[in-house]
């Protein structure tokens, strides 16, 4: 469970950090264009942060059941041996979760993320609506923001990609030759 909350107590201070840098930067009457690249820059470390924690759930989650399974055979005296040596392959020496990316995903959302990763984005829309409504922008800065914005984007679909194919944090095969 450590290494979770780790990932979710850094993001938390993160997040009033940046909150309070926030706010000093709206004293200071910095660009809208400014304000949106600081909380897009937020989010990909909080996106980042997120996807550890949920690499970090599902170890704890598969070294539980494999614990689980390795007490009910000693204390309980059942000679299931055959489910703790095939958990044990599966989950420990193939690396594999002991549960979908679903559910992995949404636990680590439930877990806080959700108002982590939330409140940037809520600020960024704003700011991002309020620039583009703003008849004085340059073109530059336009270019600056579609650019910005399609960095994210990829970073996203990046993250995504290796998230996906990332083994321990995938569902071990339906077939029992593999």
């Amino acid at each position: 469970m450590d290494r979770r909350d780790k990932f979710t107590f850094w993001a938390i201070t993160l997040l009033f950090a940046n909150l309070s840098a926030y706010f000093y930067l709206l004293s200071q009457k910095i660009p809208d264009l400014y304000l949106i690249i600081y909380f897009l820059a937020s989010l990909i470390l909080y996106i980042r942060f997120y996807i550890q924690s949920v690499i970090a759930y599902a170890y704890i989650v598969k070294f539980k059941y494999i614990i689980k399974l390795i007490e009910e055979n000693l204390l309980f005296k059942k000679s299931n041996f055959k489910e703790l040596e095939d958990a044990i392959d599966k989950y420990d020496h193939r690396r594999y979760a002991h549960i979908n990316k679903k559910k992995l995903l949404t636990a680590q959302l439930k877990a806080g993320y959700s108002i982590i990763i939330g409140i940037p984005l809520i600020f960024t829309i704003i700011h991002s609506y309020i620039y583009l409504n703003d008849a004085n922008k340059s073109p530059n800065s336009f270019y600056i923001y579609v650019i910005s914005v399609i960095l994210f984007i990829l970073y996203i679909c990046y993250e995504a990609y290796i998230f996906k194919n990332y083994t321990p944090v995938s569902q071990p095969p339906k077939n029992k030759n593999k």
